[in-house]
């Protein structure tokens, strides 16, 4: 059990365990990695909608029947 300050919003947060394991600040939702040092986090970079089926901005397959395929202009 232990104390750590999100480095955003400085929320005091109270960690069960002292595994260094990234932590999501309830508040302001600033993920960091508290480290032993109370002044010492490193935050996380948000990863944009990391949640989700990943990726669908797949493009159609060439043989779709859409009449997209080779319209851009270029032979």
């Amino acid at each position: 059990m232990r104390d750590v300050k999100c480095p955003r919003c400085r929320t005091r947060l109270r960690l069960e365990s002292t595994f260094i394991s990234p932590v999501e600040c309830p508040r302001c939702k600033e993920r960091f990695r508290p480290s032993l040092d109370l002044e010492e986090t490193v935050r996380i970079p948000a990863r944009r909608r990391s949640r989700g089926p990943g990726r669908r901005t797949v493009p159609l397959s060439p043989d779709e029947p859409d009449g997209s395929a080779g319209s851009d202009g270029s032979a």
